[in-house]
Order: structure tokens, then sequence, then C-alpha cells
């Protein structure tokens, strides 16, 4: 499988969910690389969480500057 597309690393964060055909698990994370990280998942990369449930569609993302708060953060209405 090839895939070509820019990874860089930016001062921007991303929460994003992955979860697995059926939908019936969901794995949240954080990280600066989202293409690179979502590539990994769907290679099984590496072994563990999301390899072993195959959580590998991408559901939701959202980027963010500042990784302490906006997580976290209640939207106000």
């Amino acid at each position: 499988m090839t895939l070509n597309y820019c990874v860089y690393k930016t001062n921007n964060s991303y929460l994003y969910f992955m979860t697995n055909k059926n939908n019936t698990v969901i794995y949240i994370v954080v990280t600066s690389v989202l293409l690179k990280r979502v590539y990994q998942h769907k290679t099984k990369t590496f072994k563990g969480f999301t390899s072993k449930h195959n959580c590998d569609k991408l559901v939701y993302f959202e980027e963010f500057t500042d990784i302490y708060i906006k997580p976290w953060q209640e939207k106000s209405n």
C-alpha cells in the first residue's frame, strides 16, 4: 500500500477518534501528526490496542493549539 502525503510536525495538535468497521470499539488519542498516525493505524504498523481491535476508521478529529486545555474544555451555549 502506498500513500503519498506530507508529514510534518506542527505546533498544532489533534484530538482524534478511531473505531472498527462495526463501530463497537472507540480509541481516543492526541497527536501532532494526524495523517501519519491514521496511516499507521490503517496499516497496523504497531501491534497494540488499535491493531488488536481493528480500529482503522477515523470517525472524528479536532485541531487545536493548546494541548492542555482544549480537549477538556466545555463548549459554551
